[in-house]
């Protein structure tokens, strides 16, 4: 079959990334014909894929945005795509990724009625009623139930438009490390002395992933002269640098940007902190489970059931308040209850799927192309 791959920037370090460059992968595997269509791609192309950039100009990046899919209606309409997956949300899809939480409800809860009348709000919600609206005929791929159920109380969208697929976290990466790695190695790299806790953050977006929430929970622990937070990923360092130091945790805190090698750091990790503001998802969280390690994270992630329904960490409630972040920190810095929920996560992370998501993301993308009568 011919799929087109739509996405507005691709970089190799997201979540949103990883899932569209292994469901890329499965489909090339599977003998498909992808062509790419995206305004930015850094990093390697995958053999097999075939990246077309679309220049899109404008001032901002939702004019940027919405000229890219200007273009991009005119490209797929001299095209026989099979079926036309978009990974961000924008008209003409067939498919849809659901990666991101909805922005109508973000901006809701997050800006006054004026932002409404904006230009950024015009041009994104317009995007999201294209795929989510009733009378709209894309489908949507989802990876938590948190996200549908958000987008079906703004849009009443047709249950039989979603289509759930599981998480898919390549494991090899994480067993690889788990198994060659010297953890205290690295705890000694990391300045980490025997009986320290380590703490571990992944993932880009320092603000969205809760960055300062970690920062301030760390600052309250009696203890903190014992814990090494350690981040990883994309962000604005030196902002949360002078926080850390405002705080007077600077010694505590190692910020180490993006990192191929980010398995070795969970493999030496003793908590994994994943405090996000908001979260459709999260990775990272099942990435801790699957190496063994509690995780605590807030209620406003999509796979934070997975830690509850794992009993292996703590999840912090909404609405949040930085109090119940620090007594859940404090909570889990206990040995004995850290080898518990250790036992428990290794335990769920064998039983329960947590990595077929690109298989099962490309069987309906399959079965879409044939039911839309365009399969040859």
């Amino acid at each position: 079959m011919k799929f087109a791959f739509c996405i507005f920037k691709y970089y190799p370090y997201g979540g949103l990334e990883k899932s569209f460059l292994n469901i890329l992968r499965e489909a090339i595997i599977r003998g498909h014909n992808v062509t790419i269509y995206t305004r930015q791609w850094q990093g390697d192309v995958p053999a097999g894929a075939k990246v077309e950039i679309i220049s899109a100009s404008g001032l901002s990046n939702h004019a940027k945005c919405k000229n890219f899919a200007n273009k991009l209606m005119h490209v797929l309409a001299a095209e026989e795509y099979n079926l036309v997956v978009g990974f961000n949300r924008m008209p003409g899809l067939d498919l849809y990724y659901c990666g991101d939480v909805s922005f109508m409800a973000k901006s809701a809860a997050n800006h006054s009625a004026l932002y409404r009348l904006s230009s950024r709000y015009r041009i994104f919600s317009q995007f999201e009623k294209s795929v989510f609206s009733r009378d709209s005929k894309t489908h949507i791929l989802t990876i938590a139930d948190l996200a549908q159920r958000e987008y079906q109380a703004i849009h009443h969208t047709a249950d039989q438009r979603f289509h759930a697929v599981p998480a898919g976290i390549d494991r090899s990466g994480i067993d690889d490390s788990m198994a060659k790695v010297d953890e205290l190695n690295v705890r000694q790299h990391l300045g980490v002395a025997g009986d320290d806790f380590v703490l571990l953050m992944i993932g880009s977006d320092y603000q969205r992933k809760g960055v300062e929430r970690s920062l301030r929970a760390v600052a309250a622990m009696e203890n903190r002269r014992q814990l090494k937070l350690v981040i990883i990923g994309k962000g604005d360092t030196e902002k949360y640098q002078r926080l850390a130091a405002a705080l007077t945790i600077t010694e505590q805190v190692v910020f180490l940007g993006p990192r191929e090698d980010r398995f070795d750091y969970l493999a030496a990790a003793d908590v994994v902190l994943h405090p996000a503001l908001s979260e459709t998802a999260g990775n990272v969280i099942l990435e801790g489970l699957i190496a063994g390690k509690p995780v605590i994270v807030t209620a406003s992630c999509g796979f934070a059931s997975h830690v509850e329904r794992a009993d292996a960490g703590c999840i912090i409630p909404m609405p949040y308040q930085q109090i119940d972040f620090n007594d859940r920190l404090e909570q889990a810095l206990d040995r004995e209850q850290l080898s518990r929920w250790q036992h428990n996560a290794l335990t769920y992370a064998g039983r329960e799927d947590l990595y077929s998501r690109p298989q099962k993301a490309v069987d309906i993308a399959e079965q879409l192309a044939v039911a839309k009568g365009t399969a040859s």
